[in-house]
């Protein structure tokens, strides 16, 4: 539900087999560049986490 929510997704899209193997990383769609994340030390959790959650920070940490 979360998920569905936060993407605007209906329930029939969630449960398909294709986008199951999409955020699985068994298949890929045209033109979509695959993103890997390994964890780098706490030095550049901030800027890769928030980069990768959409998080953004103005200059004084103020998240929208």
């Amino acid at each position: 539900d979360l998920l569905e929510g936060l993407l605007d997704l209906d329930s029939s899209v969630t449960t398909s087999m294709d986008f199951l193997q999409f955020v699985s990383g068994s298949k890929t769609i045209p033109g979509f560049v695959p993103l890997a994340h390994r964890y780098g030390g706490h030095q550049v959790w901030r800027e890769v986490g928030t980069a990768i959650k959409g998080i953004r920070e103005n200059t004084i940490f103020q998240g929208w």
